[in-house]
């Protein structure tokens, strides 16, 4: 009978003559849990805050007085 055998991210079937010299060497027939990352953070939440608009009309605008935005062809 086959048994799978696991040494950190390796896994390979062994047959039941092979298996007690795998695990004396480090093999285990369980894998071996990786530890999860903690991906919460302890940043403050930003908060968007609506101020105020300053409307600009076309005379207003500083720049050349032959700018034109009209989209002529």
């Amino acid at each position: 009978m086959a048994v799978k055998l696991y040494k950190g991210k390796n896994s390979k079937m062994v047959r039941g003559l092979n298996v007690q010299a795998h695990l004396d060497t480090g093999w285990t027939v369980e894998p071996v849990k990786q530890q999860q990352r903690k991906t919460k953070t302890n940043l403050p939440k930003l908060k968007l805050e609506v101020g105020e608009v300053k409307v600009v009309s076309e005379n207003d605008l500083s720049g050349p007085k032959d700018l034109n935005n009209k989209g002529e062809n």
